[in-house]
Order: structure tokens, then C-alpha cells, then sequence
């Protein structure tokens, strides 16, 4: 199932990326008492570090509107980093009035200077007004500078189906789509894992396999990606790539039903259905106390923090 790629559905994640960057950049700048000093002299580096310690209210009093106002004197003088934190703060209002239209124009200066996540975010403005074209242009140049959100999106247009707005700029593409795709799965990228081990369990692209969706499954489910843990509760209770399991199939159902992660494209009422079956199953098998140890896992699930290389997983296997 694909997702609409626009701006509201991709700002929390890029706000959470840009943080990432401004904070790696602020790190290579002098951070001591004459940070404030150089800040105030009109070194935009400095400015921009400055903004992102009232941001986060280090060292300083925690201050949006200090941030904002930092940031915005950063993006006036060309910091890339500050642009796109001014644009992605018009966007979402903290320190400032929302301002959809103002927010655009930065984040297009930002990507106007390779910024990577500036780059996904201004696709998805040109997106917004049906200009596929420059949309994909954008997404390709993020893509290729090593943004996994834009590498995800690549994934989903060459793999989406013939009827996608997608196919008037860019052709189906399985083979290309697959190798974006496992380029932000390297990432450990939810989304894409999510879209790789549909291909998976389908052979769309790739050679079937439902030991490998079922790993892909699991690191997306893990997570929180609710329509992988409704997927993953499915194979585990028909046994589909890994051996049945409808205590496993139960949590799962149960913690997707649950989730409000934004991801999902399958009702709640369908988890509830499903979980069911599950509970039926164990009945079956007459697990004792199955349903309790179901529940107690679903309880004490948590989930875990997204890895930048070597994804594994340790639960249900």
C-alpha cells in the first residue's frame, strides 16, 4: 500500500532529520562563553549554533523564539542548515506564526544548496502542486546525497503501479525501485523496510522469500510501524517464513491496533478481527495461559530505537 508523500506526511521525520544535522554542525563550532559574542559579531555558523542551543535548552533556557530568531539571522546570511530549520519551523509554528508560504521559500533556498533534507522537503512542496517533474528531481538529488527518507520515496515511485501519477515523469522500474529501497533499508528505514518485504513476500522485483520479508517485516514492526506489525501478526499466525506462532501473531495484532504512528493504511477494526483468529488458534494448539503471555508481551513491548547500519532483531524469532 503506498502512502501520499506530501509535506504533512514527511515534516515530522525531516524536523527530526534537520535536529540531527544542525546538531552535528554545531559541534565543529567553538561552543564557549564566546559563542554569544560571535553569534552577535554576524558569524552565521555561530548564529545557527547559538539557535539550536536555546532549541534545545543547552546551556541556556530552553527558547523557541530565541531559536527562531537565531536560526532566521543564520538563514539571511546563507547557512544552508539554519535555512531549512527557518522553513521547517514555519511549517510547524514553534517560535514563530505558522506560515506555509514563507516556510516553502526557505526550504527551496535551502535545497537550491544541496541540502539533502531540504531537498526531500522542497520535493514535496513542488509535490503539493502536482509538479511531479521537479518533485522527482529533487527527490533524485536527496536521494543520491544520502537521504534515506528521499531514497524510501524513490523506492515507492519506481515500484508504485501503472496507474500512479508517478508513471507521467518516471517510468516502473522494479529493479531501480528495489535497489533505492534497500539503500534506505541500510538506513533502517522503516518505510522502506515495510515496502522492500512486501516485494519480498510477494516476488514483485525480487526473488520470493518470506524468511527475508519476515526479517524486513520485523525490523519495521519493531519500530512501530503499525501496517508491518499487522502484516507480521499474519505470517506468524499462517506460518508464512517462519514457523506458526499465534501468541507471537496475537501481540502483534494487538500492539498494531494500538498504534498511532501514523503509518497505518489497515482499520483498527481489522487488528481486532485478526487478533481474534489469533486467539482462536491458541485455543487450538491449547497453549496454557497463551492469551495471558500475548497480553503480557503486548504490555511490556516497547519500541526500539532506529539503527544507522547493520539492523538486527531478537524478538520472535
Amino acid at each position: 500500500m503506498k502512502r501520499n508523500l506530501q509535506i504533512p506526511v514527511v515534516l515530522f521525520v525531516l524536523l527530526l532529520g534537520a535536529t540531527v544535522a544542525i546538531a552535528q554542525e554545531a559541534t565543529s563550532v567553538r561552543a564557549d562563553s564566546s559563542l554569544r559574542e560571535r553569534a552577535m559579531e554576524g558569524d552565521s555558523a555561530a548564529q545557527a549554533a547559538l539557535a539550536y542551543l536555546y532549541e534545545q535548552g543547552q546551556g541556556v533556557p530552553k527558547a523557541y523564539n530565541e531559536a527562531f530568531r537565531w536560526y532566521l539571522k543564520a538563514a539571511e546570511k546563507g547557512e544552508a542548515i539554519a535555512q531549512l530549520k527557518v522553513g521547517l519551523l514555519y511549517f510547524s509554528g514553534p517560535g514563530t506564526q505558522q506560515d506555509p508560504a514563507s516556510g516553502t521559500m526557505w526550504v527551496r533556498r535551502a535545497a537550491e544548496q544541496g541540502q539533502p533534507t531540504a531537498q526531500t522537503l522542497a520535493a514535496g512542496t513542488y509535490l503539493a502542486s502536482r509538479d511531479y517533474a521537479k518533485a522527482l528531481d529533487l527527490y533524485r538529488k536527496a536521494a543520491e546525497g544520502g537521504d534515506d527518507q528521499a531514497q524510501e520515496v524513490l523506492g515507492s515511485i519506481y515500484t508504485s503501479g501503472p496507474y500512479s501519477d508517478w508513471r507521467k515523469v518516471a517510468p516502473a522500474d522494479l529493479s531501480q525501485g528495489v535497489g533505492w529501497l534497500r539503500r534506505a533499508v541500510e538506513s533502517d528505514n522503516p518505510n522502506a523496510e515495510y515496502s522492500l518485504a512486501s516485494l519480498y513476500e510477494s516476488g514483485r522485483g525480487v526473488i520470493q522469500d518470506y524468511t527475508e520479508a519476515i526479517r524486513l517485516y520485523r525490523l519495521a514492526a519493531e519500530q512501530g510501524h503499525s501496517d508491518s506489525q499487522y502484516v507480521l501478526g499474519g505470517m506468524y499466525l499462517r506460518g508464512e517464513g517462519v514457523a506458526a506462532n499465534p501468541i507471537l501473531a496475537y501481540m502483534w495484532y494487538n500492539i498494531a491496533g494500538a498504534q498511532t504512528d501514523g503509518t497505518r493504511t489497515f482499520p483498527v477494526e481489522m487488528c481486532v478481527e485478526r487478533r481474534v483468529l489469533a486467539e482462536r488458534a491458541i485455543k487450538l494448539y491449547q497453549v496454557a495461559d497463551g492469551v495471558e503471555q500475548a497480553q503480557e508481551l503486548s504490555r511490556t513491548w516497547r519500541p526500539r530505537t532506529r539503527r544507522t547500519a547493520g539492523p538486527t532483531s531478537s524478538i520472535g524469532k
